[in-house]
């Protein structure tokens, strides 16, 4: 089931199941394991509306966000994840390294 988003973001639905995600390790996992075409799918989704999700959480505080917003939060935190894979390394690894060799602890 999808997770709850705020209003006038009801295009990012799709992706809440497997980008809303607590901690940056669950997230950088995400991203290892996704296809590249799942990585520009939510990169080329999100990016276009970071601006309104950046004005839309900008009124509220840290650690007194509600639900919905807490989960717009970490889909974006997923958007930044991915964004270092698509634009610089045009996939979802690093060259030059294994990336399962990064941990992330949190």
């Amino acid at each position: 089931m999808p997770k709850p988003l705020p209003a006038g973001f009801d295009d990012l639905v799709r992706f809440t199941d497997k980008w809303i995600l607590p901690t940056e390790a669950a997230r950088h996992s995400t991203r290892l394991n996704s296809t590249f075409e799942e990585l520009t799918d939510l990169y080329n989704t999100m990016l276009p509306r970071m601006d309104a999700l950046i004005i839309h959480l900008d009124n509220y505080k840290l650690g007194e966000m509600p639900e919905k917003e807490s989960n717009l939060m970490d889909l974006a935190f997923s958007f930044m994840e991915v964004t270092t894979a698509v634009e610089l390394f045009k996939r979802s690894g690093i060259r030059g390294f294994d990336p399962t060799r990064l941990k992330v602890w949190m």
